[in-house]
C-alpha cells in the first residue's frame, strides 16, 4: 500500500476540509484516536463538535481556533495560518476575506507550500496588470516601459511599468525574444465563476476603474448603460448563460487580426436589487 502523503495546512484554503483531512491522517497515525479524544486534547465539552463544524454546521470562534490549534498539536506559524484560514472562510465582507488572506500569503510556511502565489495574487490586486499585458503586443512587441507608462491611462510611473513587466514574466504570462515582447498565452480569462479574494480584487478593481471611466472618456469612446427587469431563478440561468457565450464571442472578436489602437475594458454585471430567496 502506497504511503499517505502527510497533510499539510499550507497547502489548504478551506479550514473544514483541513480539518476533515487532519482527523483522518490521525486516525491512521494515532492509536485509538477519535472524536473523544481530540476533544479531551483540545478541551472541548462536545466529543461530536469536530464531526459538526467539518460538516459545516458551526463555525469556531477564537477560542475554538485555539482549541482546535491544540486540539491537533499545530506549531506556532501552523497554528497563526490556521487562524487567518477560518477567519478568511467565516468572513461575511470581501475586505474581511482580503485581509485574513492577506496575511495567510505572509506566513512562512506558504512560500513552500502555497496554492495561490504572492505574485498571482499581486497580479490581481493591480488593475494595470493585464493591460499592460495586452499594451506589449502593439507595434509587433517592439514597446518599452517607458512607451507604456505615457499610452496607459489613468497614467502609471514608470516604476510601476517596470515592475508590471518584471511580474509578467515571473508569471510565465509574456517572454521576450530578442527585442520583441510575446504573450506566452493569447488569451487569459479568468472563467464564469469568480468566488476567490484575489478574482474579486481584480472585479473590484475593473468595476471602479468603469465607473471613473464616466468622467475620463467622452460617449464617443466608451459605452456604459443598464436595465432593471423583473427576474426569474430560471431566467437568470438564460441569461448567466448568455453572458457566458458574450464573452467568448468578444475573446474572439480580440483575437482576430487588425492594427491595434488602445485595450479597452468590458465589464459585464448582472445583480440582485431586491431580496433574494
Amino acid at each position: 500500500m502506497a504511503e499517505s502523503h502527510p497533510v499539510n495546512i499550507f497547502e489548504y484554503i478551506d479550514y473544514r476540509k483541513f480539518l476533515l483531512d487532519k482527523f483522518q491522517e490521525k486516525k491512521r497515525t494515532e492509536r485509538n484516536f477519535s472524536h473523544r479524544k481530540f476533544a479531551l486534547y483540545a478541551g472541548l465539552s462536545s466529543s461530536n463538535f469536530l464531526n459538526l463544524v467539518t460538516k459545516n454546521k458551526r463555525n469556531l470562534s477564537i477560542d475554538g481556533i485555539q482549541k482546535f490549534a491544540k486540539g491537533f498539536r499545530l506549531s506556532e506559524d501552523e497554528t497563526e495560518y490556521f487562524r487567518h484560514m477560518v477567519l478568511m472562510n467565516q468572513s461575511k465582507t470581501h475586505e474581511e476575506k482580503d485581509c485574513h488572506y492577506k496575511s495567510m500569503l505572509k506566513c512562512k510556511g506558504f512560500a513552500k507550500t502555497h496554492i495561490i502565489s504572492n505574485k498571482e495574487y499581486e497580479y490581481y490586486s493591480e488593475w494595470y496588470h493585464p493591460v499592460i499585458r495586452e499594451l506589449i503586443t502593439f507595434h509587433n512587441g517592439k514597446v518599452d516601459a517607458p512607451w507604456i507608462a505615457k499610452k496607459i491611462e489613468p497614467k502609471i510611473t514608470l516604476t510601476q511599468a517596470k515592475q508590471s513587466l518584471n511580474l509578467l514574466q515571473e508569471l510565465g504570462m509574456i517572454k521576450k525574444e530578442k527585442e520583441r515582447w510575446i504573450q506566452t498565452d493569447p488569451i487569459v480569462d479568468t472563467g464564469p465563476e469568480a468566488f476567490s479574494v484575489l478574482v474579486c480584487n481584480y472585479h473590484k478593481n475593473m468595476i471602479s476603474m468603469g465607473k471613473e471611466s464616466i468622467d475620463r472618456f467622452s460617449h464617443h469612446h466608451r459605452n456604459v448603460g443598464s436595465v432593471t427587469i423583473k427576474m426569474s431563478q430560471d431566467n437568470f440561468a438564460k441569461i448567466n448563460k448568455a453572458v457566458i457565450d458574450f464573452r467568448k464571442q468578444l475573446l474572439g472578436l480580440e483575437c482576430a487580426e487588425g492594427e491595434e489602437e488602445y485595450v479597452m475594458q468590458i465589464n459585464i454585471q448582472a445583480f440582485p436589487l431586491s431580496e433574494v430567496k
